[in-house]
């Protein structure tokens, strides 16, 4: 993962401040949390982050490099949602392989990738079960499996 610098950013939705001259750096394999109450501004920084929103003001940089106004499709981020947002009708192999089948990534690449993610995180022997069959914690690991897949390089 590369830093995630936020340098002054301010998001409003109407007459709604969202985010208020917000300063942080995420170093690069840090892990970091965002604690709040509703309405704080948690989801708005992953969405900036994500470049699903744009911010009002201020500067977001990814590795070094201003994002700002950047596509989502090319700042090389993924989110693990709360709901997990798995595919039921495919297998867990498959809900893993998803992303870089459509990104058209070389078959090859795609097992490389796949079987690398699959060792870290121990679900080898479930890539087989759709979700349904997965217990909460496996399909937390499919989920993050997925993401961390479709980042460019592999983890």
């Amino acid at each position: 993962m590369a830093d995630i610098v936020f340098r002054n950013v301010t998001k409003r939705y109407g007459k709604t401040l969202a985010v208020d001259d917000a300063s942080f750096t995420v170093n690069d394999n840090e892990f970091f949390c965002f604690f709040g109450p509703p309405l704080s501004g948690k989801s708005t920084i992953l969405r900036l982050v994500l470049g699903l929103e744009v911010p009002d003001e201020g500067e977001i940089l990814i590795g070094g490099k201003p994002v700002n106004s950047v596509s989502p499709a090319k700042r090389n981020v993924a989110m693990v949602f709360q709901n997990l947002a798995l595919f039921p009708h495919m297998s867990a192999r498959d809900n893993v392989r998803f992303p870089l089948v459509e990104r058209k990534v070389a078959e090859a690449e795609i097992e490389k990738r796949l079987a690398d993610v699959a060792a870290k995180l121990h679900i080898g022997h479930i890539l087989h079960k759709p979700p349904a069959q997965l217990s909460g914690g496996e399909r937390q690991r499919v989920a993050i499996a997925r993401a961390w897949c479709a980042i460019r390089p592999p983890i």
